[in-house]
C-alpha cells in the first residue's frame, strides 16, 4: 500500500499567492508560509525558536479561491503531502526545500482590514472541480 509523508501546516501566509495557469487550464497557486517551532538549546538549557519555511501548491479551484481571497499576513490551515529535495547553492552548504502539495486548507483569520469585518471562517477545502489534470 503507498505511504505519503502527510503534514498539516498552520501560519501567515508571507507573500500574496503567485497563480499561474497549465497549458491544460488548470489554475495553480503557490504560496510561502513560515511556521515557528522551539526546540531545544544545544546546551539543554530551554528552548530557541526556529522557523520553518514551507512552499505550498494549490491546483484548480482551490488554487483560484486562494488567488481571490488568499493576501500576505493571513493565517490558514494547509493539509497536504510533504516532499524534500535538497540542492546546493553556490555558497557549498546544502539546503532543503520543504514543499507540499495541498489537498485542503482553510482559512483561519483575516489579516488587515478584513479581521476587522465581522465574519465566518472560509473553507476551501470543498472545492473540487473534478479537473482530470489535478494530480489528487
Amino acid at each position: 500500500m503507498p505511504q505519503a509523508a502527510n503534514i498539516t501546516l498552520v501560519g501567515h501566509l508571507a507573500a500574496d499567492p503567485e497563480t499561474r495557469y497549465s497549458q491544460g487550464g488548470t489554475a495553480i497557486a503557490n504560496l510561502r508560509i513560515p511556521v515557528n517551532d522551539g526546540r531545544p538549546k544545544r546546551d539543554g538549557q530551554g528552548f530557541e525558536e526556529h522557523t520553518s519555511w514551507y512552499r505550498v501548491t494549490l491546483f484548480g479551484k482551490q488554487a483560484e479561491k486562494m488567488a481571490e481571497r488568499g493576501h500576505k499576513g493571513m493565517l490558514v490551515q494547509v493539509i497536504g503531502k510533504l516532499s524534500t529535495s535538497i540542492w546546493i547553492p553556490d555558497s557549498g552548504e546544502p539546503r532543503v526545500n520543504l514543499d507540499v502539495e495541498a489537498s485542503s486548507f482553510l482559512i483561519l483569520e483575516r489579516s488587515g482590514a478584513e479581521s476587522r469585518e465581522p465574519g465566518r471562517q472560509a473553507s476551501l477545502a470543498d472545492a473540487d472541480d473534478g479537473d482530470p489534470d489535478m494530480p489528487f
